[in-house]
């Protein structure tokens, strides 16, 4: 799955994009990968940020609920941010 998002407001030109991908290991296990920038105003330098991602997802049947863990390396372009992990520990549910 992959998404692209250009905005022009106020003179602002913003960018966003991601792209994701998984592959279901039996009925419960989802490995997935997924990577985002993000582009808050093309005409400034430097605050564009880049998101990699790996996670693990457990769907729990019959529930049709997920559990998800997920790390993130979150590489700011500006001077003054250094890169960094989060770890994210989800939980969906399907209606």
């Amino acid at each position: 799955t992959s998404e692209y998002a250009a905005s022009k407001r106020l003179g602002i030109y913003m960018d966003a994009f991601y792209v994701f991908g998984q592959y279901n290991l039996g009925e419960k296990f989802i490995p997935f990968f997924q990577y985002q920038l993000y582009e808050p105003n093309r005409k400034i330098g430097k605050d564009r940020t880049n998101y990699f991602s790996l996670g693990l997802g457990y769907q729990i049947i019959p529930w049709r609920t997920l559990l998800k863990f997920q790390v993130d390396n979150v590489n700011p372009e500006s001077s003054s941010g250094e890169d960094y992990y989060r770890y994210l520990l989800g939980l969906a549910a399907a209606f």
